[in-house]
């Protein structure tokens, strides 16, 4: 999220983020992602937990809601 708009944007993104709809995993350096979210938070969430530290493979599988 780079230009004022799109930070706005993805903040308010990120603030309508349901705990239950998302589930994360971790075990052994791998995190599983799963539940259904839309496109630009998918992206988000895989692009985040990639960059966690620790982290040495990402399991996604997140549907993407309309």
């Amino acid at each position: 999220c780079g230009d004022r708009y799109r930070r706005d944007r993805c903040a308010d993104q990120r603030s309508r983020v349901n705990a239950l709809t998302v589930k994360v995993r971790a075990h052994n350096g791998t995190v599983t992602l799963e539940g259904s979210v839309t496109e630009p938070l998918k992206s988000m969430m895989s692009a985040a937990a990639k960059h966690a530290q620790g982290v040495k493979n990402v399991v996604d599988n997140v549907a993407i809601k309309p």
